[in-house]
């Protein structure tokens, strides 16, 4: 799982060595990193709110604080970022009466799979002769 923040030489460069970091603490080579830990953590929790079949709001406090961190895992423009964490916001509190409306409902799905890919865009594991330049 990619980190967002690159080290010396930029943050492709940063991306590649913590992607090839991952394949090897796949492989049993290498240890966990921390944010490897808690993104594995969070993306779980995402994909069970996602993929559950009813939502309640207590659903929402489960992965709200982990909702700026999936968000900036991703590719997507920080406007959209913010757009998406304020929608996500206003989806779980529609203010009309107690209870979601079916636009709220929608909205709120379609926000949930736009992240997944999203994650899955941002996220993704590359293989290390991917990452090895060819002169």
């Amino acid at each position: 799982f990619a980190c967002r923040c690159g080290g010396g030489g930029g943050q492709e460069a940063g991306e590649k060595r913590e992607q090839a970091f991952l394949w090897k603490a796949l492989q049993g080579n290498e240890p966990f990193t921390n944010s490897q830990i808690v993104t594995v953590m969070f993306l779980s929790n995402f994909i069970g709110v996602a993929f559950s079949r009813s939502l309640h709001f207590q659903f929402y406090v489960w992965y709200f604080h982990s909702l700026p961190y999936l968000l900036w895992s991703t590719r997507f423009p920080d406007v959209v970022k913010i757009l998406m964490f304020f929608l996500v916001e206003a989806c779980w509190n529609p203010w009309e009466g107690e209870t979601s409306t079916v636009p709220s409902s929608m909205l709120l799905t379609g926000l949930h799979a736009v992240l997944l890919v999203g994650l899955f865009d941002g996220l993704r594991v590359v293989h290390p002769k991917h990452l090895v330049k060819e002169d």
